[in-house]
């Protein structure tokens, strides 16, 4: 071995110890990934060569003597960490559990180091519990719960492209009909298309969010007996599922008591249509597993989870899902409900609840929905919108968490009266934003509301039915 080369060997090998001595002092270890990342790259090492040790032996001992601590050294700050991140997340043995997988934190941790690497790893580890999947984001740009999913090699989501980088724009309306020889679908039927019916800046907003949430409020088939002694019931032709897709709709809830309108064959052919349509449905199926699942989606790296359920009628028509037959999601007992949110909980970083409530007819919502919303927060709930009235009702925040009572009929029928989109903005941190915005429905047809006196009267309005929030001229809702 030549001089200039020795020489060259020995300045690193100082240099490695030198690093190696101050992370014995340093506990924050932000330097291990750095150090071993330069000095034992295996594949590509061109300081300690296997070729330069046959060329010296004098050499050889002393540089296998060093090579050994450092790799050492490696180990033992690695298994420190490993034990840092073990000691601290039991969200993550949660999660494991709960996916019945028999796979370890440490077989986690070691799938985290090999895919993000170990200074990536040494930060999180170092992280607090509260902020784990905050601390992913930022070290990943993905959450926790989307890493998780990988590593069990679960994709129990539907992953969304999204025109931001690092937030989710949700929006939500309320209950729409489509149902034949009634309403709206026969003034529909006489115009040139849906912009003619609902307005196309509402349109173009539905289209444009990274989600966009509706009440289904009727069955999609040309089969089935309208249940008998119900004195409304509404189904649509099939081919109307189309208006949905136009309106740019990810996900409807079902959980409401019209979607069984006409028996098990109406309900089917719902089922059947709309997952047909590629719009996901939830808080109704063919038995009680179908119809409790939460629908989870991953937007910017983040993981949304929906949940819906219904406590609508006074005389129950509508069927319950049970373990072996078809039906909704039912909440007059609200065990079930809290427990499925209490799971979902630990499996996503938002939970969007979208209960079917209330009374109808009523711009006033009742204690014992006030009371249901807190148990559903205190179970892990990061948001709640309601719907059934038929008419908008208040907005209040419990906890720091969102409560949108009722939107009302978003399309429906003739009458007039408010109706409203909510729209919510989400980052990694919670909630960034909740908007509404002011929309009125009027002789079948619904619209922005664009004036600014009658956007006035309209946000007047809706601070008198809210409590412990404030709403701005722009639709702005704080707490």
């Amino acid at each position: 071995m030549d001089m200039k080369k020795a020489i060259k060997q020995f300045v690193f090998l100082l240099i490695i110890m030198f690093d190696i001595l101050l992370l014995r002092f340093d506990n924050s270890k932000l330097k291990v990934d750095h150090i071993f990342e330069i000095y034992i790259d295996k594949e590509n090492a061109d300081i300690i060569s296997k070729e330069d040790i046959n060329e010296d032996s004098d050499n050889t001992e002393h540089i296998e003597k060093n090579a050994e601590n450092l790799v050492s050294d490696k180990d033992l700050v690695l298994e420190t960490s490993k034990e840092n991140f073990i000691k601290k997340y039991g969200i993550i043995s949660d999660y494991i559990n709960i996916n019945g997988s028999t796979k370890t934190l440490e077989d986690f941790a070691d799938y985290v180091i090999s895919n993000y690497g170990l200074n990536s790893f040494n930060k999180i580890a170092e992280g607090s519990e509260e902020n784990l999947s905050r601390d992913f984001y930022t070290e990943t740009g993905k959450s926790l719960f989307i890493i998780l999913d990988e590593f069990l090699e679960k994709k129990d989501y539907e992953q969304k492209v999204s025109g931001t980088s690092n937030e989710v724009n949700m929006t939500f309306a309320g209950d729409i009909c489509l149902t034949e020889d009634g309403f709206v679908i026969d003034y529909y039927d006489t115009v040139a298309g849906l912009e003619d019916c609902i307005s196309g800046d509402i349109i173009e907003k539905t289209n444009k969010a990274d989600i966009f949430m509706l009440n289904n409020e009727f069955c999609f088939s040309d089969r089935g007996t309208a249940l008998t002694g119900k004195l409304y019931t509404f189904k649509a032709n099939p081919e109307r599922i189309n208006i949905l897709k136009e309106l740019g709709t990810d996900i409807v809830s079902l959980a409401n008591n019209h979607v069984y309108d006409f028996g098990i064959e109406g309900f089917s052919d719902t089922l059947k249509y709309i997952d047909e349509a590629g719009i996901k449905r939830v808080g109704a199926g063919a038995n009680s597993s179908e119809a409790e699942k939460v629908i989870y989606y991953d937007v910017n790296g983040m993981k949304i989870g929906i949940v819906s359920a219904s406590r609508a009628e006074k005389v129950r028509y509508t069927p319950g899902a049970k373990e072996d037959s078809a039906g909704i999601f039912l909440m007059y007992e609200t065990e079930r409900l809290i427990e499925v949110i209490s799971i979902a909980d630990k499996q996503c970083d938002f939970l969007i609840a979208y209960i079917h409530w209330g009374t109808e007819d009523s711009k006033y919502f009742e204690q014992y929905q006030q009371e249901i919303a807190k148990r559903m927060i205190d179970s892990g709930v990061d948001a709640i919108i309601g719907g059934h009235p038929h008419v908008l009702q208040g907005i209040e925040y419990i906890d720091e968490v969102p409560v949108i009572y009722s939107l009302g009929d978003f399309w429906f029928n003739n009458e007039t009266k408010y109706t409203a989109m909510v729209n919510l903005k989400l980052d990694i941190n919670g909630v960034k934003g909740l908007s509404v915005e002011p929309c009125i429905q009027s002789n079948y047809k619904t619209t922005l509301i664009t004036d600014e006196e009658s956007k006035k009267e309209f946000f007047t309005y809706l601070r008198e039915l809210s409590n412990g929030c404030n709403i701005d001229d722009l639709g702005n809702v704080t707490k």
